[in-house]
């Protein structure tokens, strides 16, 4: 199960729940919106696999991954 929880055209994250009880959570933002030489734009990735699943863990995330792209816009 595929839930997409924030998309916006620089940054997003994702939680793709396993069937074992855990998931994998991936964050995504750009880091530089005025693109690379040749095209494509910079992005940082973050994969976390074997994360276990609770009921806060989508509210979790979402402040994490929110106050990690501030991070990157200070």
């Amino acid at each position: 199960m595929l839930l997409i929880l924030s998309q916006l055209p620089d940054r997003w994250y994702e939680i793709r729940r396993d069937g074992d009880g855990l998931c994998t959570v991936q964050l995504c933002r750009m880091q530089d919106s005025r693109g690379a030489p040749g095209g494509g734009y910079p992005v940082q990735l973050l994969v976390l696999s074997g994360v276990p699943w609770t009921e806060i863990l989508e509210a979790d995330i979402r402040e994490r991954f929110e106050a990690w792209c501030d991070l990157a816009e200070k």
